[in-house]
């Protein structure tokens, strides 16, 4: 189907029973009319619609045949709308830099799907669904009124206090999405607790996003994922991936607003009451120096633990050998005149280089240590005394 793009919108109902429907765009280029506006509105009365729409230049969006994978060649896609199965999808087309009048667009389901097709000219860049009239726009982009979310602000939420505690009172008053805004942060810790009389039938899924946007968790785009436990809490630390020390990136995100948006998402309505608690990280740098410190001071320690162990060895060591060798005095000369090994007689003046073992007998230091040497060339594991044989060591 071939449809022509004017100045005035062009809108047709479809009801769509095959996988795919392809339509051929011709769109009139003109300096005033910058941008196209592709929206689909699904008629159909389910909740929830597998719906995703492509767009490309040239030749309709196909799948790959030189892929090993299933991959579809495409330029645009609403890929958020499909993961979220929303029954609203857009794609805003630039066609400033574009010089070709032919475009295809697709439209993909695995479902009977009714929907309504509404393509516009448009001299500014449009919001998504004129921000469902919740929310103002502002450079194409939806300002989303205190209480609503999403990129189009179509879905209600439950705004809290950043960083403060949050307690639900009400059982009955549940919601699908909490959300608070926040300016950048180090860090923080943030904690979900179930009330402990809910007695959890069905699994309920907790999912987490933490953006600059007003976009909503899903199963492709989270930041924490989980299910809850047997205690009914979930703890989480969050820490920013910007270095402290970079401060020239500090000063860029100190006015940059974060949105952390909480999914509470249950096959049955899940009867229960939240708590939600902050609580800051304000000291992660010096956590890290605190850290850094410690390991320091155990290296430190450590070395001088071995230090003192190879000091108290040399010491015990030099302790053991004074205790096997001792300097002789002139008495002990009385009783041995002669070295037994070299048969020399002592002299008086020779009383610093004698040595005196415990058997009591006493050698010229420099012969007993060839002694020594001969014993262990001879293989002998222990060094005996030449005269008693005594043990020396």
């Amino acid at each position: 189907m071939q449809i022509d793009i004017c100045q005035q919108p062009w809108e047709h109902n479809f009801t769509q029973k095959k996988i795919n429907q392809t339509l051929q765009l011709k769109v009139n280029k003109s300096e005033e009319l910058r941008y196209v506006m592709i929206e689909l509105f699904v008629l159909s009365k389910k909740h929830q619609v597998n719906l995703l729409l492509l767009q490309s230049y040239k030749e309709a969006p196909c799948y790959e045949n030189n892929s090993s994978r299933k991959q579809i060649r495409f330029e645009n896609a609403d890929l958020y709308g499909k993961q979220q199965q929303k029954k609203y999808h857009y794609i805003i087309l630039d066609q400033e830099n574009k010089t070709e009048i032919n475009q295809y667009l697709v439209i993909l389901t695995n479902q009977t799907t009714s929907y309504k097709l509404v393509i516009k000219n448009l001299h500014s860049r449009p919001c998504p669904n004129n921000c469902t009239n919740n929310g103002i726009c502002k450079d194409g982009i939806c300002i989303c009124k205190s209480g609503y979310l999403d990129g189009d602000c179509s879905e209600k939420g439950l705004l809290i206090p950043p960083f403060q505690q949050f307690k639900q009172k009400n059982i009955d008053q549940q919601f699908k999405y909490i959300y608070t805004q926040f300016n950048f942060t180090p860090g923080f810790k943030l904690s979900i607790k179930f009330s402990e009389q809910w007695q959890n039938k069905t699994d309920v899924r907790v999912q987490i996003l933490i953006s600059q946007q007003f976009n909503l968790p899903s199963n492709f785009n989270n930041t924490y994922d989980e299910i809850i436990n047997v205690n009914k809490t979930l703890q989480y630390q969050i820490i920013s991936n910007i270095d402290q020390i970079d401060n020239q990136r500090m000063q860029s995100v100190q006015n940059q607003s974060y949105f952390l948006v909480i999914k509470i998402i249950s096959q049955k309505r899940a009867k229960c009451c939240l708590s939600i608690d902050f609580q800051e990280l304000e000291n992660i740098d010096d956590y890290e120096k605190i850290m850094k410190i410690l390991l320091l001071f155990f290296l430190i320690t450590l070395i001088l633990f071995c230090f003192g162990i190879f000091g108290y060895i040399c010491f015990r060591m030099k302790q053991q050998n004074e205790n096997l060798y001792q300097s002789p005095n002139s008495d002990d000369l009385l009783n041995f005149k002669e070295c037994p090994i070299c048969l020399d007689n002592f002299e008086m003046d020779q009383l610093n280089s004698l040595i005196k073992l415990r058997c009591k007998h006493i050698f010229h230091s420099e012969c007993l240590r060839i002694w020594r040497t001969y014993q262990i060339t001879d293989n002998r594991l222990e060094l005996i005394c030449p005269c008693c044989r005594q043990l020396i060591e």
